[in-house]
């Protein structure tokens, strides 16, 4: 683990909100947000890019 705050923030951001309306309106809207949070954020020391797919696909399994 590099940062978990940066794990936090990349968890959080399906859920982000702008004047009480969701950012990401269907679920997969939020599971790219997620994908691209874990990439971009980099959290991880190594396989950021396969923790991101993974935690994708995940979050449509049990959202979906």
């Amino acid at each position: 683990m590099r940062d978990l705050h940066l794990l936090e923030a990349a968890a959080a951001r399906p859920q982000a909100t702008f004047e009480g309306k969701d950012l990401y309106s269907d679920i997969f809207s939020k599971a790219a947000a997620l994908l691209d949070s874990i990439i971009r954020n980099h959290p991880f020391l190594d396989g950021n890019k396969r923790t991101a797919i993974g935690a994708a696909c995940l979050f449509l399994e049990r959202n979906g």
